[in-house]
Formats: structure tokens, C-alpha cells, sequence
């Protein structure tokens, strides 16, 4: 017995959906317990803000120039040494020093008090903070997500100024 091929595709489409029907009191007690569940973590887990201060790293300190200097300047620093440069200067924006120093000048000038029961206040500092280099740019996004809006600001203000 030979089957026709362009009824085959429908005939299984009708058996699924056989299935489906067959099913759906569990299908749908599956999807509802998993829809509860997701709101239910969606309503008790702990809201983050972010706060982004844009940071500009030269390799060459700024200059003024008068109307006579004004040449085409080019750089003499190679691609590698540019790469190499700037990904020191990201790790020195994340290094324990710049963070220490941060955290020693938000404790003395703004009070904060969130570092003091954590065990390496360094590395809990650390952990809010990202870093996005934009491309083609002496930029560098340092974006802090922490649960306080304005303690997030305040922490990406106080490490840019820390690390300038």
C-alpha cells in the first residue's frame, strides 16, 4: 500500500494536535504553575538601578595650542601599544587600590556606611561595577547597578573622581 506524500504532513499535524487536546489539562497546569512561579521570583527579587558616568582616557595628557602651533599631529604609538594602554588603564579603574580609595572617600565625605559588614569591601564595590569601552573612542562607560538609584550615582561619580 503506497501512501500519497502531500497528504502525509497533514495527517501528523492532525495527530498532534490529537495529542494536544488529548493533554491540554496538563499543558495548561504546566504553563500556569510556571507563569506563577515566574511572578511570584519576578516580585521578590531585589530591583537594580544603574548609573553610568562616561570617562575619557587619553594616552596623551590635554594640551593648549596657539594658532601658529596648530599642525597635523599623528600619533607615533602603534595599534598593540594603544591596545596594550588602554587595557591597563581598565584594569587600573578596576584594581583594589582605585577601589579602596573610593570606598576610603565615600566613608569620609558621604558617610555611606555599606562596606562596613562586608568582609572585602573592595571586591563587593567591584562586583557592581562594568566597564564599556566605546569603540573607536578614548571613552569608557562605567556603569554601576546597585539597589539605591542614588548611591549607584554616587559610587560612579566618586570612582571617576577617584581614578581622574
Amino acid at each position: 500500500m503506497i501512501q500519497d506524500q502531500s497528504r502525509q504532513p497533514e495527517t501528523l499535524l492532525i495527530q498532534y494536535w490529537h495529542i494536544l487536546k488529548k493533554r491540554q489539562l496538563i499543558i495548561g497546569s504546566f504553563t500556569g504553575l510556571l507563569l506563577i512561579t515566574v511572578i511570584i521570583a519576578t516580585a521578590m527579587s531585589t530591583r537594580y538601578y544603574s548609573a553610568a558616568v562616561v570617562v575619557e582616557i587619553s594616552p596623551r595628557a590635554p594640551q593648549v595650542f596657539e594658532v601658529e602651533q596648530v599642525t597635523e599631529m599623528g600619533t607615533s604609538s602603534s595599534p598593540a601599544e594603544l591596545r596594550a594602554y588602554y587595557g591597563t588603564q581598565y584594569r587600573i579603574l578596576q584594581s583594589r587600590k582605585v577601589m579602596a580609595l573610593s570606598i576610603e572617600k565615600l566613608e569620609g565625605e558621604y558617610g555611606v556606611t555599606d562596606f562596613q559588614d562586608v568582609e572585602k569591601p573592595a571586591a563587593f564595590l567591584k562586583s557592581h561595577l562594568r566597564l564599556s569601552p566605546q569603540a573607536e573612542t578614548n571613552l569608557v562607560h562605567l556603569v554601576i547597578e546597585y539597589p539605591d538609584a542614588a548611591r549607584a550615582a554616587l559610587f560612579a561619580n566618586v570612582i571617576a573622581s577617584v581614578y581622574k
